[in-house]
């Protein structure tokens, strides 16, 4: 077959072909037909705002249930729990100042900030801690304060910042010597000379007693504040908490002892542990930094 017959063979079949479709604007335009797959409806929301939370108290355990009275924190309450108090550790500090004297208080707020250098290479830049979870973390590392202002500024962040280390050795305890679980302005006056804080060289005169007088306690403001004169130191104690800090079942007193020299600034601050038993009271300084 020839060129000439091959086209007229395809000519045909395409002639064919288009005899048999037929397609007009219509069809082009006519939906196609779908397949609608029914889903499954959607569980609803929850409704958040109608949720009934527990009770806190119900949803604490005895450990996180014991209460922190400290007079400094920035809170409206004069008493928090554990948790409350352990969550508030990386908060900026406020430095509320209270003096010492018998006066009314003069309270003075600034934010605190504290410098603090390298334990042995100088030439690394200076961490300038805010918040008590920096400070804790510069003093594990051993960096320390440089220039005596910066000495006296720590002593605030380790009356501040001690107090949730020692929140987080908390526990209940099976027995306790304190009624009502409170110190006494007697139970202050029976510890002993020794247990006290001192700066510098101790006072002869304080080294013949064992017994601090009985005029040198005085309760200030409330029942948890006293002020304790001796020698040439005057102290702030302070009644934080009633529980098991050292793990022997028996409650503790936590105070903190903000201690200076009269007509001086330098000043120290220290965390103890009153034990009462019914011979004795004691006070034991705690090492925290």
């Amino acid at each position: 077959m020839g060129k000439t017959g091959i086209i007229a063979t395809v000519g045909a079949v395409v002639a064919a072909a288009a005899g048999t479709v037929t397609v007009t604007t219509t069809d082009i335009l006519k939906p196609v037909p779908q397949t609608i797959i029914e889903q499954p409806a959607e569980p609803p929301l929850p409704d958040l705002f109608s949720y009934d939370e527990p009770d806190a108290e119900e949803t604490l355990s005895a450990q996180d249930q014991i209460e922190f009275c400290v007079h400094w924190l920035e809170v409206n309450a004069e008493c928090i729990n554990r948790k409350e108090l352990l969550a508030l550790s990386d908060d900026p500090l406020i430095r509320r100042e209270l003096r010492l004297a018998l006066s009314t208080p003069a309270a003075r707020e600034k934010p605190m900030q504290l410098s603090l250098v390298h334990p042995t290479d100088i030439s690394i830049p200076a961490r300038v801690v805010l918040s008590c979870d920096q400070f804790n973390d510069a003093k594990a590392e051993d960096w320390g304060p440089l220039t005596s202002a910066d000495m006296v500024e720590e002593q605030w962040f380790i009356a501040r910042c001690g107090i949730f280390k020692m929140a987080a050795l908390a526990n209940t305890h099976t027995t306790s010597g304190f009624e009502n679980g409170r110190m006494s302005t007697n139970d202050l006056q029976n510890i002993d000379m020794s247990r006290w804080p001192y700066m510098g060289e101790i006072p002869e005169e304080m080294t013949l007693s064992l017994r601090r007088p009985a005029d040198a306690i005085t309760r200030r403001d409330n029942d948890r504040l006293w002020v304790a004169d001796y020698g040439d130191m005057e102290t702030l104690v302070s009644d934080i908490a009633h529980a098991d800090f050292n793990n022997d079942g028996s409650a503790d007193i936590l105070v903190l002892l903000g201690g200076r020299l009269k007509g001086g600034t330098a000043n120290i601050a220290t965390y103890a542990l009153v034990e009462k038993t019914d011979d004795a009271v004691t006070m034991t300084a705690v090492e925290l930094y």
